[in-house]
């Protein structure tokens, strides 16, 4: 299912923002939620970036030794959209077991099937941290 809330402006493009669950092939893994961006294109809307911007574990106590979340916003900045944490808050992705690709402590004395998904799935949303830019009639992570 997918949720659009808002309408973003660059120079030579207007996006759609709208939100997609995406459902798990396995309780393996956390929830994670897509924000996809549309551009109006041959008379149709069409996904032109998708990519994971947050995920949380289904069972997170107080005091676990790693983030129960990872969540990144999205914001214009001049002529792109750039991913980065929310403003004020410490970001997830510097956690040290996410930013060195190393186990989370204590996750092999935990049973939840998520805590032990949670590195890759969190590490492959820190990854979509950057700015993007409309080139040659797409979205294109900018260097």
């Amino acid at each position: 299912m997918c949720s659009c809330r808002e309408a973003l402006s660059l120079r030579e493009i207007e996006l759609m923002v709208c939100s997609r669950g995406r459902e798990q092939d396995s309780t393996a893994v956390p929830f994670v939620t897509h924000t996809v961006l549309y551009a109006a294109r041959g008379g149709a809307l069409r996904a032109v970036l998708d990519v994971p911007t947050s995920a949380m574990l289904d069972e997170c106590a107080p005091g676990t030794p790693i983030p129960c979340s990872v969540a990144l916003d999205l914001r214009v900045e001049g002529d792109a959209v750039r991913f980065e944490a929310p403003v004020g808050t410490t970001p997830a992705c510097d956690h040290p077991s996410i930013a060195r690709n190393k186990p989370f402590p204590g996750a092999s004395g935990w049973n939840s099937a998520s805590w032990q998904g949670a590195p890759a799935t969190y590490r492959r949303i820190c990854n979509t941290r950057g700015r993007y830019v409309w080139q040659r009639g797409a979205l294109r992570r900018a260097p």
